[in-house]
């Protein structure tokens, strides 16, 4: 992974952590769907039968091969786990730059990231581009530009 794919991550992750930081009040819905996703398992997530989500399922959550080294830190944490796990509910994972953007940003609400040294942010990093990659055919991602 080239330093300006890795500098253009951790701004995408700190751009959805900054964004954040307005948003502390939480509705019944999000508190229902943040006490579903702290209970989530492989499996679990929604349209599993489509081959970009059960792919990116099985790096994440299940630490298949490609991703183990990423996935235990990660989900061995509860910010980071419950980031990764929202942004996979969600279908946030395999959309363009601006649209993961979009789309991330109540997870990293719900998982509390208020910046980007964040630990979710440090360890999810890292687990999110190798899902990324290891998920490229299934997922339709062109990886010319470092998967972002």
């Amino acid at each position: 992974m080239s330093f300006r794919v890795y500098c253009r991550g951790i701004c995408l992750f700190a751009g959805v952590a900054v964004a954040l930081n307005a948003c502390d009040d939480t509705t019944a819905g999000e508190q229902e769907f943040e006490a579903q996703l702290l209970t989530m398992e492989a499996g679990d997530v929604s349209d599993a039968g489509d081959a970009c989500t059960v792919c990116l399922t099985d790096q994440i959550i299940g630490g298949a091969e490609a991703c183990a080294e990423d996935s235990i830190p990660c989900m061995a944490q509860e910010a980071c786990s419950t980031l990764l796990l929202c942004d996979l509910e969600r279908g946030c994972l395999d959309l363009t730059q601006a649209e993961t953007l979009a789309c991330g940003t109540p997870c990293s609400a719900l998982a509390g990231v208020n910046g980007p040294a964040h630990p979710a942010l440090v360890h999810g990093f890292p687990l999110f581009f190798c899902a990324r990659a290891a998920c490229a055919v299934e997922c339709g991602i062109d990886l010319s530009d470092g998967g972002m």
